[in-house]
């Protein structure tokens, strides 16, 4: 899977939760959304997992420029927005949201969301 966040915090503390949370996840973490569609584009991933907001692109828009590399990638948001804001962005190309917040249970959600996308 490939985990696109500007913040480095937020990428090494969902890595890490997410490698514990399933071995077999192999998470691929990235700061950039121009990163990400080049990574997607070289060596395609069974998911992408997106921030909502970042500086280059929304995850919505990276969600469609991985879509025009490589069709068949399930695109999901990992978003500290509320639910409101994430149903106003969200489109046919996005697979599943996860809201970021407190505690480990949001890693349990997005790793099993992430396998059931990546059968």
């Amino acid at each position: 899977m490939l985990l696109v966040d500007e913040d480095p915090d937020v990428l090494a503390i969902t890595r890490e939760f997410l490698e514990h949370e399933d071995d077999a996840l192999d998470v691929t973490a990235v700061e950039s959304a121009a990163a990400a569609v080049d990574r997607a584009a070289a060596d395609p991933v069974d998911v992408v997992v997106t921030d909502l907001s970042m500086p280059e692109m929304s995850g919505v828009e990276l969600a469609r420029a991985v879509h025009d590399e490589v069709s068949d990638i399930p695109c999901v948001l990992y978003t500290a927005h509320d639910r409101d804001t994430v149903e106003a962005e969200f489109d046919t190309t996005l697979s599943g949201h996860v809201r970021k917040r407190t505690g480990s249970d949001q890693y349990t959600e997005l790793a099993s969301l992430v396998r059931d996308l990546a059968e």
